[in-house]
């Protein structure tokens, strides 16, 4: 498996090689150029040396070339080249390094400049240039003629210059010496090129691996984590901008997950709280039961008990299997009309008598026939476990108030109810599973199951639940999202 700072260091090294391939060959063209241009120049001035040397007197051409001066012509290794023709192709003048051979002609015209390259027949290769000019006159020659024409058009000296007389000169060069240049300009680029290719490979591969060192410091800080250490937080020593998040992130998972797992530890050991009272109380029933099979009034009130009972196992699991589906999101919600007023009621006449030996009252400030669109049955267990945990933990002498508040097509109801024992930090707990404001739970009505389930009742049904404590020690549970239709 390719690694990422693999990866990087191939992306980048190889970007920088097509960057340095294509920069040597765009200097290598322009140096070439440069090169080749300059050759022409060099070889177009040498041209020009020998056409000042032309001259003309009387209608003849003279060239006036001197070995001495000019040996580059005449030398046996590596010479240059020159020929001299008439336009009429009869040859005036040529080089001695010419020999038998002939130099290419182009035929240009008057005063124009033709470049050619060729092989001699020993295979040397040469360049040669071409120019058609009209010789000057010689200081001495007459300078009284006047150029005149007949009725054929013929002409005549002008100042002793013969215009009809145009020559051709050809001088060539061997081109050796710069295609010598130029393979060493390419050995020179290819070696700079492949120095730099590893220079800058040896830089990536320093400078990737540099940056990714926080990534391995980090790797195996994570390697030595397990799930009995999540307490402990990551960090890296070179802070950067693209980790910091990622750590904090990964310590806020932590923290997480450390809270989850010892929630489900908490649940776990509540759970096996929750069921060994009830079966040691029913194992407890029945072996006290055996004793008194005789008589029918202990045996009906064990039986009775044993009822019991067996209903708050019933309950626990029940809510239990509930809080599973909803969390899992597989609870079914069946949606119909729900008439609320007729829910709170229900649920208050079965608290009733509870809350009258507390001295506890309703305010119900809903109007009549309040109808909502939600799930008749978990609408039900919603405001049972509510109004449950307002009748259970109400001050005595106390009213519980419940409020309806409309906005548009969404309704929203609050209970409002006295408290005497409840704090700020119970708010984040009471919504736990298996939290009760007793520790000691010597009461055994409840289970600490009824905040949690409608909890996970209200998500299921796209409701939300807010819980407020404010001075006074008034309590406040606020049901949102209800529908109207």
């Amino acid at each position: 498996m390719l690694s990422i700072q693999n990866r990087l260091t191939f992306i980048i090294a190889a970007g920088m090689a097509l960057l340095l391939s294509l920069f040597s060959l765009m200097l290598d063209t322009l140096i070439n150029e440069r090169l080749r241009r300059e050759f022409d120049q060099t070889l177009l001035a040498k041209s020009d040396t020998l056409i000042t040397l032309t001259t003309q007197s009387a209608g003849v051409v003279e060239f006036d070339f001197a070995d001495e001066i000019m040996p580059e012509y005449e030398r046996a290794i590596k010479p240059e080249y020159f020929e001299l023709w008439n336009t009429d192709g009869s040859l005036i003048e040529r080089s001695h390094s010419v020999g038998n051979n002939k130099l290419p002609r182009t035929n240009v015209s008057l005063n124009k400049v033709g470049f050619t390259n060729f092989h001699l027949p020993n295979g040397r290769e040469v360049r040669a240039v071409e120019q058609s000019f009209i010789p000057h006159m010689r200081d001495d020659a007459s300078q009284a003629a006047v150029m005149t024409s007949d009725s054929n058009g013929q002409q005549t000296l002008e100042n002793g210059r013969d215009n009809n007389l145009r020559v051709n000169m050809v001088v060539a060069k061997g081109m050796e010496e710069l295609h010598e240049l130029i393979r060493s300009i390419h050995m020179t680029l290819a070696m700079m090129t492949l120095v730099l290719l590893l220079f800058t490979l040896l830089m990536v591969r320093f400078s990737v691996s540099r940056a990714f060192r926080p990534i391995g410091d980090l790797t195996r800080q994570l390697e030595k984590l397990d799930a009995n250490q999540l307490c402990n937080s990551v960090s890296v020593v070179e802070k950067t901008k693209e980790l910091t998040p990622i750590v904090e992130q990964l310590n806020s998972l932590f923290g997480r997950l450390e809270h989850s797992f010892q929630r489900e530890k908490r649940f776990s050991d509540d759970v096996a709280h929750e069921l060994r009272t009830p079966l040691a109380e029913l194992r407890a029933i029945s072996d006290i039961g055996k004793m008194y099979i005789e008589d029918k009034a202990v045996l009906t009130r064990y039986f009775t008990d044993l009822g019991d009972i067996s209903n708050q196992l019933e309950a626990v699991v029940t809510n239990l299997l509930m809080l599973a589906r909803c969390e899992a999101g597989k609870e079914i919600v069946e949606w119909s009309l729900v008439d609320l007023n007729n829910v709170l009621l229900a649920n208050w006449k079965l608290l009733r008598s509870e809350a009258l030996s507390n001295n506890i009252e309703l305010s119900l400030g809903i109007e009549n026939h309040t109808t909502v669109m939600s799930d008749a049955a978990k609408i039900q267990l919603i405001f049972s476990n509510l109004l449950s945990n307002a009748v259970t933990y109400s001050a005595p002498n106390t009213t519980i108030f419940i409020e309806a508040i409309q906005q548009d097509c969404m309704l929203s109801i609050r209970i409002r109810n006295h408290v005497s024992d409840l704090n700020q930090e119970d708010l984040k707990l009471m919504f736990d599973r298996f939290w009760q404001k007793d520790s000691s739970r010597t009461h055994g009505q409840h289970s600490g199951l009824g905040l949690s389930l409608v909890m996970a009742l209200t998500s299921a049904l796209g409701l939300e639940l807010k819980a407020d404590l404010s001075d006074g020690n008034v309590f406040t549970l606020t049901l949102s999202g209800l529908v109207i239709p």
